[in-house]
């Protein structure tokens, strides 16, 4: 089993395992904070219950912190933090007020058939997402492109969901992120 998230951290509602299923050779995700029946439970931990089975060929998005953050970016930005405080939390809060309006546009466009005009703002989008060492939002504006360069609105609607919800683990991410951060430049100016 390989864990998603520090096994030593306390699990957060929603963290996940991904564990090896015998029956279908692919890793499952198994949600710690979901109730169920007895005859449910994983047979490779009695606490954790597997969740329902996800439609063939969806992948479940990896909200690990590791697969989500590029902490080289993270940690530049960190540097700048040091001597222009409030900038991680400024920077942060443009990229995800930005994305909220691209998202947006993005559904117009695909619903216009625009294509060129959402290759542009997924470019945008992975541009700014990777200034913010969001890398896994990086990898996805590329499938939304793709998407939009075979003019499949199914696909690029579709793309278009898996980018929503990346951005959200990513705010997600970011959020816990500043809160400690903050408590650290807090804590230290005060020595």
């Amino acid at each position: 089993m390989a864990p998603l998230c520090d096994s030593n951290s306390p699990q957060e509602p929603g963290a996940a395992e991904v564990a090896s299923s015998k029956d279908e050779g692919e890793p499952r995700v198994i949600d710690a904070t979901k109730r169920v029946s007895d005859d449910e439970v994983s047979p490779l931990n009695a606490k954790t219950p597997l969740p329902a089975a996800q439609p063939a060929g969806e992948p479940e998005l990896d909200t690990g912190r590791a697969a989500n953050i590029d902490d080289v970016i993270l940690d530049q930005l960190l540097m700048c933090q040091e001597s222009s405080p409030g900038i991680l939390t400024t920077v942060t809060k443009l990229f995800f007020d930005q994305a909220k309006l691209k998202l947006e546009d993005a559904h117009k466009e695909i619903d216009s058939e625009s294509w060129d005009r959402l290759e542009s703002i997924s470019h945008s989008l992975k541009g700014s997402s990777g200034g913010v060492g969001l890398k896994a939002v990086m990898k996805q504006c590329v499938q939304l492109s793709a998407a939009g360069a075979a003019k499949s609105v199914p696909r690029a609607r579709t793309e278009l969901v898996k980018l929503q919800k990346l951005i959200d683990i990513g705010k997600h991410i970011m959020v816990g992120i500043l809160e400690v951060k903050a408590d650290f430049f807090d804590s230290s100016s005060d020595s």
